[in-house]
């Protein structure tokens, strides 16, 4: 192209293509993203107008991971959608900084160390996590408070957590007790409910006969009276029966006695429920039923204990809890080892001896041949040898079924009877309940979760026996063991620890820890060994982070706009901060409760490392240079409420997208490089009807786009940019525009025009927050217009038809070298089509953009009637087909043919085929080039 025909070319430093690793951390340095936070603070000083997110604390200990992207990432769209909406953040980032898997991490040599020396590696391994995760949270773009984290092992938190404690003790929520809970032996601690995942197991299961030793006469036919009756009992934890103290029946059931053949040929008369003859007798050996009595029957039977036959007198009692079609209809009561056990012990009152330590081993109130046996090993299988010799045990079976784990040692876990620390959740329930009627659940599928794991939650067992937490401040005297536990002990202890750190509690001497008022009665009183469960910690995090003022909604106390995390946090995170709150301050701690779900490999699957199929946060910004905002993108258009897959080819299609997006703003910034909002925007009404049309979608995916974010409905806002980006933007809009914005005059009302509508374009999708939401003009709503630009798309998707099959056909190159005749049999069609379709170049600066630049073509005519298109013409390419319009399908032909068959010649300086002669420019080019030479 000779220099005197150049156009204007589009100017920008803006790259197409970066490396992130590099590009990245450089651009957050530059625009000091380490300061946005505090930057919102300053400049919302004063404004009452907060928003809240409470960040449930991430466990301090690993590497970061995808579930950390996944939560990290959403709460970050939320509150920067919050800051552009004029909110003042309120988004303190938190960790969980105690619990067993960092103590085992300070314990891992074989070396017996003291409380001091594992709480202070245990310390040390913490900050160290923070500090790591802490550093790619912020890699990922994430805005928080980052100078002033909270940390559940800082002294303050300690502190206000201690209070928590004391405040639910004082309601009465708060109680010793001798009951059995889910014992770890792995982590030799008791555990939550929280804390347990359940795994398919096997155990060894056994049918077993209990002797009776009652008066049995009433229950057997005459003839049989002289024999010996055996109870028929099935259970799945042998090991138990070294603490049986019962049998349990149900009064209101059936029960029968049976001649038994079993398979070693011995004929003995059994006792089980009716319901189960029919199901055992296949398993067991031939039955024959004898008699058939009533549970009612069975109230003063007595039986030989199997593991200890000296006992003769065990006492046979009733049970709610006993099924009739499950087991045999009887059931082995050991109160140590079950709960509902437990319950039924309490009422008769059983024997609560419990013979299995805190490694899981038989005391010496065991059988001796037992004692220092591993009750989930080898001493389950000298129960079951024992059982064998007495020649009571009928049959033993691999039996698999769900049973606990320890989520931190993946190991199983027992249940064993100790004195612990309880939070009465019956209690609470109910409160908590109530409480949750005021909470918005999303997404709404969720909303009866916490509800139903509340009716069947036991009470909550808070203590636990390790050094790494926060001590339990109670006293126990050395005499009586009774605990000391009064508003100035508590008081003295909490203030002590928000001075010093719990170190204390390990450090002081007692005199110290006791308050001045004990002086020289030290000598009466230990300090408990005892810490908090790990749940109690980051269940008390709005007692301690969240402030009193009241949020957005007015309502007064430490209450959160919103807690955002995984769905497993309904028997977490979420479900301890209710019940800590409710017993405090009588309301939830949260106004909005959102989950996401889990992340999955590509194909669905959990990812193991075992497995190979890990994807690293730290591979996809540094490794396989992705970069963050793929990364975020993918977080962003997911569905996440449910679980979100992720995968190089997943993440390859976000990057796709993100570079989309750079090529769009790219074109933007490259073309408004010569344009000054101030001095040049259009108004709205001196537009051309294209522009004013892309307004009114720009202006229309504000409305659904906020809508999209107050629904938290994500995934439609990214279909929404999908839609307008790729589809509306780049392949409609600035296809067309092209034309004039490199070679229409600099000046020109048109073009001037259109760069204004990039201008609003460009604002309303990169939303820097800085410049608050996006405000779209009603003016900028015209559905008629809108309407209008419908038909004339759907007929542009026609006219492409006619012109690739003239490409294909090799008639054309370009579409540029094309001429399109429409005709129509639609006289309301045909008068809108004809509005748009000057092509003159003299009428261009005056009408805008016609069908002809719409349809990105040299000329585009409009005929109406039925007849051919492009008569008098060579080759001509036709296509048929229907537009709607007006609520009417209307015919239409497309032609499409070369231009210069018209007698038109390619334009030197826009390439379009308007020339009246060979290398003569057209005559819009020629005006041009005229005031350049000027």
């Amino acid at each position: 192209m000779p220099a005197q025909y150049r156009v204007l070319v589009p100017k920008t430093r803006f790259p197409v293509r970066t490396n992130p690793v590099t590009h990245e951390p450089a651009i957050q340095k530059a625009a000091k993203f380490d300061d946005l936070y505090g930057w919102q603070e300053r400049q919302q000083r004063g404004n009452d107008k907060i928003f809240t997110l409470h960040d449930g604390p991430p466990y301090a200990n690993g590497a970061p991971h995808m579930g950390h992207v996944l939560n990290r990432v959403l709460k970050d769209v939320i509150n920067r959608y919050k800051l552009m909406r004029g909110y003042k953040l309120a988004f303190r980032p938190g960790w969980d900084c105690h619990g067993l898997p960092i103590e085992l991490k300070a314990c891992r040599s074989d070396d017996l160390q003291s409380p001091l020396e594992i709480r202070a590696k245990a310390e040390k391994y913490a900050r160290k996590t923070v500090a790591l995760q802490k550093e790619a949270f912020q890699r990922w773009g994430c805005l928080a408070d980052w100078n002033n984290p909270y940390l559940t092992m800082d002294p303050e938190y300690e502190a206000a957590q201690i209070d928590v404690f004391h405040q639910m003790y004082k309601r009465g929520c708060i109680y010793r007790g001798y009951k059995p809970v889910y014992w770890s032996p792995s982590s030799r601690t008791a555990l939550a409910e929280a804390e347990l995942e359940y795994r398919d197991h096997v155990s060894q299961a056994v049918y077993i006969l209990f002797p009776l030793t009652s008066e049995i006469s009433s229950l057997l036919p005459e003839a049989d009276r002289n024999q010996t009756l055996w109870a028929l009992v099935w259970t799945t934890t042998p090991w138990t029966l070294v603490a049986n103290q019962a049998v349990s029946y149900h009064s209101n059931h059936s029960y029968c006695v049976v001649r038994m053949r079993h398979t070693d040929g011995r004929d003995r008369l059994v006792l089980l429920g009716e319901k189960n003859v029919n199901r055992l007798a296949p398993i067991l050996g031939e039955f024959e039923v004898v008699s058939t009595l009533s549970g009612s029957q069975l109230a003063n039977l007595t039986y030989a204990h199997p593991i200890s036959p000296q006992r003769q007198q065990m006492r046979f009692v009733h049970g709610e809890h006993v099924d009739e079609e499950e087991g045999t209809g009887l059931v082995h009561t050991a109160p140590t080892h079950g709960f509902e056990d437990h319950e039924i012990g309490v009422e008769a009152g059983l024997d609560m001896t419990c013979v299995v330590d805190g490694n899981g081993c038989y005391t010496a109130e065991a059988p001796s041949h037992l004692v220092g046996l591993r009750v989930l090993s080898e001493g389950n299988e000298a129960v079951i040898e024992g059982l064998r010799s007495s020649k009571v045990l009928l049959k033993r079976e691999s039996y698999t079924h769900r049973y606990p784990y320890d989520w931190r040692t993946k190991k199983p876990v027992i249940i064993r009877s100790t004195k612990q620390w309880f939070a009465s959740v019956k209690q609470l329930k109910e409160e908590a309940k109530a409480a949750l009627r005021g909470v918005t659940v999303h997404p709404r599928s969720s909303g009866n979760q916490l509800p139903k794991m509340l009716d069947t939650r036991g009470d909550w067992c808070i203590s636990r026996q390790r050094v790494w937490g926060v001590p339990l401040p109670i006293f126990y005297h050395v005499t009586t063991d009774e605990p000391l536990l009064t508003e100035e002990t508590v008081v003295h202890a909490r203030e002590m620890i928000r001075a010093k750190g719990s170190n204390c509690w390990w450090e002081l001497p007692l005199d110290k820890l006791l308050p001045p008022s004990f002086s020289g009665q030290t000598e009466d009183w230990r300090r408990g060994e005892d810490t908090m469960d790990v749940w109690f910690d980051s269940g008390s995090s709005w007692a301690a982070v969240l402030s009193d003022s009241g949020t957005d909604s007015g309502q007064c106390g430490r209450v959160a706009d919103m807690y955002l995390e995984g769905v497993d946090q309904h028997r977490g995170w979420f479900q301890s901060s209710l019940l800590t709150s409710v017993a405090i301050q009588n309301q939830a701690p949260y106004r909005r409760l959102v989950t996401h779900g889990f992340v999955l490999d590509g194909s669905g699957a959990k990812m193991s490392k075992s497995i190979g199929n890990v994807v690293s946060p730290s591979d996809i910004i540094d490794g396989k240079k992705f970069g963050v905002e793929a990364m975020r993108w993918w977080v962003a258009s997911s569905s996440f409420t449910s679980h979100v897959s992720v995968s190089d080819e997943i993440l390859q299609q976000s990057s796709d997208f993100v570079q989309r997006l750079r090529n769009l703003f790219r074109f933007m910034l490259g073309n408004l490089s010569d344009f000054n909002p101030t001095l040049d925007l259009v108004p709205h009404n001196a537009m051309s009807a294209l522009d004013q049309y892309m307004l009114h979608i720009l202006s229309n995916y504000c409305q659904e786009a906020t809508g999209a974010y107050e629904s938290l409905n994500f995934s439609r806002l990214s279909l929404l940019l999908v839609t307008l980006v790729p589809l509306d933007l780049s392949a409609f809009y600035c296809n067309i525009v092209k034309d004039s914005l490199y070679c229409d005059p600099a000046r020109g009302r048109v073009r001037l025009g259109t760069l204004s509508a990039i201008h609003h374009l460009l604002l309303g999708l990169v939303n820097v927050f800085k410049s608050g939401w996006m405000d779209c003009p009603s003016e900028w709503n015209q559905p008629t217009l809108a309407a209008d630009f419908d038909a004339i798309r759907s007929l542009r998707s026609l006219v492409y038809k006619a012109l690739s099959s003239a490409r294909d056909a090799s008639s054309l190159r370009s579409f540029t070298e094309a001429q399109v005749g429409i005709t129509t049999d639609s006289e309301q069609l045909y008068h809108l089509l004809e509005k748009y379709s000057s092509s003159e170049e003299e009428e261009r600066e005056r009408d805008g953009y016609g069908l002809s630049a719409v349809f990105i073509v040299s000329r585009a005519t409009v005929e109406l009637g039925g007849g051919g298109v492009g008569s008098g013409v060579g080759r001509v390419f036709c296509e048929d087909g229907e537009v709607v319009w007006g609520g009417e399908r209307c015919q239409v032909s497309v032609g499409a043919w070369r231009a210069e068959e018209m007698g038109k010649y390619k334009c030197p300086r826009c390439w379009l085929w308007t020339a009246d002669s060979q290398d003569q420019l057209c005559l819009r080019c020629s005006h041009v080039h005229r005031q350049t030479q000027d």
